[in-house]
């Protein structure tokens, strides 16, 4: 038995939603680990989620690409800058 709206949407779209609820299960989790460090700091804690969120977009950035993290940084332009320094603006005030 096929339903109507089975083919209606590309696997793009269905990656997208996948993609979506697997953010909001490891977003909605965070708040578990922070409880298990109860003798972490606030600044242990940003740079253990630094430290992490660096190591996977390194990898992710290198799975995708190909190349080196490094040589994507010194390639892009002033909105990447922009927005990586918002990114570390954001974590430095503990957000």
């Amino acid at each position: 038995m096929t339903f109507p709206l089975q083919n209606k949407f590309s696997s793009k779209y269905k990656r997208g939603l996948f993609l979506v609820f697997i953010a909001g299960v490891l977003w909605s989790t965070v708040g578990l680990g922070i409880r298990m460090i109860q003798d972490a700091s606030v600044w242990q804690i940003l740079l253990y989620r630094s430290v992490s969120l660096s190591a996977f977009l390194a990898t992710f950035i290198y799975l995708r690409s190909g190349l080196s993290p490094v040589a994507i940084v010194f390639r892009s332009n002033l909105n990447t800058h922009i927005a990586a320094m918002s990114l570390v603006t954001a974590y430095s005030g503990g957000i």
